[in-house]
């Protein structure tokens, strides 16, 4: 959950740190979801509901949850683990991650990328045109780890889940990207019995790409076309 949208911090006049992950009030069933997980391992939280100044030109609010532990030792080692995030992951840290974990990383900052078109080289030269939407890759939004964090997530998942995937630029941010059809389709398996229902969306969708072009010829085509015989008089 840290790697993901959750928080280690140590506030002022305290020694030790203490976790916390806010979302939206529109995936409060997704938090509790979480807090039960974290309840169910012995682990306490509060739940808290307040508004959220999201935007701070329009001064428009927002309904958000939280859940928030209290403080404790544990926490401040595993803080000393994972921090600053922007030095990558350190040793150990990916290893004993397993399919539930790999689960709660994409929903939290994981997405699909679904795309309308379709391409193909001819002569050298790139054409696209339309086609049924489908999922082109799912991709992990792990900015705040750096490209060297981002570059370690993907050799993890080759190595734990034999899932191939590669780090792209985005915004000049590393985005981790998993593209090939039967890396997608394993890494589906994998997450999908830890989905909450709520995030089903992101994992849905087929990966096959089914050309919607048009026909060059319209209906009425074969009686239009010129035949031989038209231009010779002679019957072929």
């Amino acid at each position: 959950m840290v790697i993901g949208d959750g928080c280690l911090d140590i506030r002022d006049r305290y020694r030790n740190a203490r976790f916390s992950i806010m979302h939206s009030v529109k995936q409060k069933d997704y938090l509790l979801w979480k807090k039960d997980l974290l309840e169910a391992g012995g682990f306490r939280t509060s739940y808290f509901e307040f508004e959220n100044v999201t935007n701070p030109h329009t001064g428009k609010k927002a309904l958000m949850c939280r859940i928030e532990s209290n403080v404790s030792v544990e926490l401040t080692i595993l803080r000393g683990q994972l921090y600053p995030k922007s030095e990558g992951f350190k040793p150990g840290v990916l290893d004993d991650l397993e399919d539930i974990h790999l689960a709660i990383i994409f929903m939290d900052d994981g997405t699909r990328c679904v795309t309308k078109t379709c391409g193909t080289t001819l002569k050298g030269k790139r054409y696209t045109y339309p086609c049924d939407p489908y999922i082109s890759s799912f991709r992990f939004a792990l900015q705040s780890h750096g490209f060297s964090g981002a570059n370690q997530f993907c050799v993890w998942l080759k190595d734990k889940f034999s899932v191939d995937a590669r780090v792209v630029q985005q915004a000049g941010q590393a985005v981790v990207s998993i593209y090939r059809n039967a890396s997608k389709k394993k890494f589906r398996h994998i997450v999908t019995p830890h989905i909450h229902t709520s995030l089903a969306y992101k994992i849905d969708g087929t990966f096959k790409c089914h050309s919607i072009r048009r026909e060059r010829l319209s209906e009425k085509a074969p009686d239009q076309v010129v035949r031989q015989s038209d231009l010779t008089g002679n019957e072929p």
